[in-house]
């Protein structure tokens, strides 16, 4: 169900491939028999859907937002982006929003990104209120106590607030085969 949901909501080029060689169908029907009326309904039918597709932001698109804003601050070092899109009552192990951010602040000091590539990003849990999502990222770090590429995979769980969607809690999965990391223990 997830591929329908991606197909008809979040991926235009898919959508429009599939509309286009269905209109294109009807349209050599059309030229053949001489019968307009499916063409008439198969581009009626294409604009609803491009339509839908345009108004409907699903929950895995909500969280893609988010997460590129986060990662252009980490790609310069900042943490407004991601004081804006945690909520709250964030929690992160046994850390607070405060406390996380400021976590985050020190290690810029000792860790510099230059690049960062997420590679997949699933919708694990979905309700009304909140979903869960599981991102997998690559990062190019260079820093006091490691230089090359990471690989992480971390489990994000979005709220929605009064602002909109915020991500209430976070948890490291693994990073570059260290399961279920404690990120404290990075700190000297």
């Amino acid at each position: 169900m997830a591929w329908l949901s991606w197909f008809l909501f979040e991926s235009t080029l898919a959508l429009a491939a599939a509309l286009f060689t269905a209109n294109f169908a009807l349209l050599v029907m059309w030229r053949r028999t001489g019968r307009g009326r499916p063409l008439l309904a198969g581009l009626a039918v294409s604009i609803i859907l491009l339509a839908v597709q345009g108004f409907v932001v699903t929950h895995r698109e909500h969280a893609a937002h988010l997460l590129r804003t986060i990662e252009r601050d980490l790609l310069t070092a900042q943490t407004s982006g991601l004081s804006a899109a945690l909520a709250d009552d964030f929690q992160m192990g046994r850390m607070d929003k405060g406390q996380f951010l400021d976590f985050v602040a020190r290690q810029y000091g000792r860790i510099r990104i230059s690049s960062l590539y997420c590679s997949q990003l699933e919708v694990r849990d979905s309700q009304p209120d909140q979903f869960t999502v599981e991102a997998a990222y690559q990062a190019d770090l260079r820093g006091d106590f490691m230089g090359g590429w990471v690989r992480s995979r971390w489990e994000l769980t979005f709220k929605r607030t009064a602002d909109g969607w915020r991500i209430a809690f976070l948890r490291p999965i693994h990073i570059d085969g260290i399961q279920h990391p404690d990120l404290r223990a990075l700190e000297p």
